[in-house]
Parts: C-alpha cells; sequence; structure tokens
C-alpha cells in the first residue's frame, strides 16, 4: 500500500473512531439521580420475556447499566461485569442488571446469546428508566445498596 493510500486510510479510521467514542462517552453532569436518593420503582422487560419490577428485587448491592448492542465499550463493560462481578458475586448478594434503551429486543436477545451474558438483561423500550436516571452517555454505570 502506498503512502497516499495508508494515510487516506488511517484519517477515515481516525474519524470513525472518533464519531464511536463521541457517541459512547460517559459523564457525571447529566446525572438524574444522586448519591443517597432513592431510585424510583420501575418494571421492565428481561430478554427472557419475564418482567423485572425494581422494588421486588432482594439483593444486598446492585450493579445497573445503561449500554447499547453497538457500543464497543459497552460491549468491554458488559463483559467485565459478567466475569469479574456477577459470576463471582451473585451468590454473595450482587445483582448485576443490564438496561438497553430504545433497541429491538430481538436484537438484544441476540446479543445477549452471542455474547454469553447470564445476568438479567432488561429492555427499556420506551426509554422511560433512561429519562428516569438521565444521561445520554453510554456507558452508564451505576451502584447501588439497599
Amino acid at each position: 500500500m502506498d503512502h497516499r493510500r495508508y494515510w487516506k486510510w488511517m484519517g477515515w479510521a481516525i474519524l470513525a473512531l472518533g464519531v464511536v467514542l463521541t457517541a459512547c462517552r460517559g459523564g457525571l453532569s447529566d446525572w438524574k439521580v444522586s448519591e443517597g436518593q432513592v431510585l424510583p420503582d420501575f418494571t421492565l422487560s428481561a430478554v427472557d420475556g419475564s418482567t423485572v419490577t425494581f422494588n421486588d428485587l432482594k439483593a444486598k448491592s446492585y450493579i445497573v447499566t445503561r449500554f447499547a448492542t453497538w457500543c464497543p465499550p459497552c460491549q468491554v463493560e458488559l463483559k467485565e461485569l459478567e466475569t469479574r462481578v456477577w459470576r463471582p458475586y451473585k451468590d454473595k448478594g450482587v445483582l448485576v442488571l443490564a438496561v438497553s434503551s430504545g433497541e429491538d429486543p430481538a436484537t438484544v436477545k441476540q446479543f445477549v446469546e452471542r455474547h454469553g451474558l447470564t445476568f438479567p438483561v432488561l429492555i427499556d423500550q420506551d426509554g422511560e428508566f433512561a429519562r428516569t436516571v438521565g444521561g445520554n452517555s453510554i456507558p452508564r454505570l451505576m451502584i447501588l445498596d439497599q
């Protein structure tokens, strides 16, 4: 490959990376739930067809993340949550929940199966959960206790 083609390709790759990183940026300034505040109750459908109501869950601690199937940083985070948190701590009272907002449930289900996720993955079809916790950036992780 000659230098001109290389730099043209490299420019497009950097531009694409910038778009992905901008779309998946994190931030704290747009949170609607702050430390010490009780998270409002919510009910969402899970990819396995069940319904999950937050106030009905019985765990000591919760890790809730918002994600999108197309977001590479989200994919990394979900894999880490599966292997480093869910598997070792699920029997010790830690519950991991992942919430996808506005995506097709079939797409999310395929994503969960492809990535081998075994913790509950929920569908926020109308975006109500996203509006409740705030923020447009993903991944967005919250650590909650009782």
